[in-house]
């Protein structure tokens, strides 16, 4: 964990260290050369179990792969939608309208699996980023979790 101690150079705000954990990074910048960047890791509720140790690895990346699917698939809510829209430059709007499809297919697909007892807790969680609120909650998001993990290849 970094320290509260804020640099005077350090561009990250002091209210990002009192409400995340954040990890110093080695990376490579675009002309190959290192420095050392910040990282949070306890963005999301399912990031925070993980790092807690509420929730296991396998539980951890078949989440993210939900929501992958979720966010890929268009699910999202969004505050503009325009389906009329006529499409007149030679984008490949089709091509990203199938993409979208199949990762709409395979989200239901999945929240199929798990099943409608634990589908709303992997959902609230995952997908809307809603802490589970009870310790019922958090057991039956680890059931729906270990599901997901199965059924995703984990």
């Amino acid at each position: 964990m970094i320290s509260m101690a804020k640099r005077i150079d350090d561009p990250i705000p002091p209210e990002r260290y009192r409400h995340d954990e954040l990890v110093s990074e080695e990376t490579m910048d675009a002309h190959g050369r290192r420095s050392l960047a910040k990282r949070v890791v306890t963005q999301t509720p399912l990031d925070r179990y993980y790092r807690r140790g509420q929730i296991t690895q396998r539980q951890w990346q078949a989440g993210n792969e939900l929501w992958t699917d979720w966010y890929n698939g268009g699910l999202e809510p969004s505050l503009v939608m325009d389906l009329d829209r006529v499409r007149v430059d030679q984008s490949t709007g089709n091509r990203a309208s199938h993409r979208r499809a199949e990762h709409r297919e395979r989200f239901h697909k999945a929240l199929k699996a798990v099943g409608p007892i634990a589908s709303n807790e992997v959902v609230q969680v995952v997908c809307q980023q809603i802490p589970a609120g009870s310790r019922m909650s958090m057991e039956i998001l680890r059931r729906g979790l270990d599901v997901l993990a199965e059924w995703y290849g984990y």
